[in-house]
């Protein structure tokens, strides 16, 4: 029973989280972005859906790394301390995903209008922090009501 839980919970939040990004990544993409601006449909929307499903791994990767030491599911209880981890390592897992596609790889670069901390853009940033916490809540009220 535990198993099937687990990957109900797993199943559940990568979806969540998965809409969640899809949301986030299609405003802040044209609004904080030098690349989608001239992109046709079919090519957005692919773009938009590749970097929600990384997005939504990564957040199932924060979880799961919470819950090697909280148990794996930790989302039932009402400890902070445990959100708390889920953001530091959401925040770090950001960190490294902006430092390497804007500085490493080149992949993309923000315009003038993405607010940026240390060279990195503050939207990215938080994002994962926001949409996973968010995606926690509503799997949590979803499997557990």
């Amino acid at each position: 029973m535990r198993l099937k839980e687990l990957i109900l919970l797993g199943i559940t939040l990568f979806l969540i989280s998965f809409g969640l990004n899809f949301i986030w990544e299609s405003y802040h993409s044209v609004l904080f972005y030098n690349c989608c601006e001239n992109m046709n449909s079919p090519t957005y929307l692919r773009l938009i859906s590749h970097v929600s499903i990384i997005d939504a791994g990564m957040i199932l990767l924060a979880y799961f790394l919470v819950g090697l030491k909280s148990g794996l599911i930790w989302i039932r209880d009402k400890k902070i301390g445990n959100y708390i981890g889920f953001s530091v390592i959401a925040l770090i897992l950001a960190i490294w995903i902006e430092y390497r596609g804007v500085y490493l790889l080149e992949k993309w670069s923000y315009n003038e209008w993405m607010p940026v901390i240390f060279g990195l853009g503050l939207s990215p940033l938080i994002q994962l922090i926001v949409t996973g916490i968010c995606g926690l809540l509503l799997t949590k009220r979803i499997l557990y009501k």
